[in-house]
């Protein structure tokens, strides 16, 4: 059968979501079968360690090398509309991670570099119906996502970029830690730098 390891996902979401038990932690075995599926150099790493920005659900590996990150969301959460921390932890993710997919086991969105490359949705949250005619363009997602290589820098320009995503990335972590001081009038003065 064609895309059978997404045919394989998909049916064991719909079991997972049947049992009336689930939560957003139940999802990831399947997801992780998923992507290790892709390839025989290929594994998905459940619950890393944390990186700079925060501690993404996935670390996903070419020949134990990481090449990108997962974050999974809950089934029924809309990736799109996020709010407060979800929104928050989105925008971190999405600015500092160079390969990454955000992803709620239904819906799948692929950013390179900070810019969303691609988004396909595998099935309806209602009772978890498949869109069977849309596992041919996750399965191309899933092969672009897996297709990127470690980052190495080779010029002052690959330098320079990486240094401003760092540099965005500690502003952020700052103005964060201000807030929570109840800083706030200190925070605006610091954005305004």
């Amino acid at each position: 059968m064609e895309h059978q390891n997404i045919h394989d996902f998909i049916t064991s979401v719909q079991a997972t979501f049947a049992s009336g038990q689930a939560t957003e932690h139940s999802y990831r075995p399947a997801i992780q079968s998923l992507i290790d599926s892709l390839s025989e150099d290929i594994s998905a790493l459940n619950e890393p360690q944390r990186v700079e920005c925060g501690a993404p659900d996935f670390s996903v590996n070419k020949n134990g090398v990481p090449i990108g990150h997962i974050e999974a969301k809950d089934l029924g959460v809309n990736l799109r509309e996020n709010k407060g921390a979800n929104k928050e932890q989105r925008e971190r993710y999405i600015a500092a991670l160079d390969n990454l997919i955000y992803t709620n086991g239904l819906d799948w969105d692929f950013y390179k570099d900070g810019n969303k490359l691609k988004s396909v949705c595998i099935g309806d949250f209602l009772g978890v119906q498949p869109k069977p005619e849309n596992f041919a363009r996750l399965q191309d997602l899933l092969k672009d996502f897996i297709a990127q290589t470690p980052i190495s820098i080779t010029s002052p320009q690959d330098l320079a970029k990486r240094m401003a995503g760092k540099a965005r990335l500690m502003k952020h972590v700052m103005a964060k830690a201000l807030l929570s001081n109840s800083e706030s009038e200190l925070y605006e003065q610091y954005k305004a730098f």
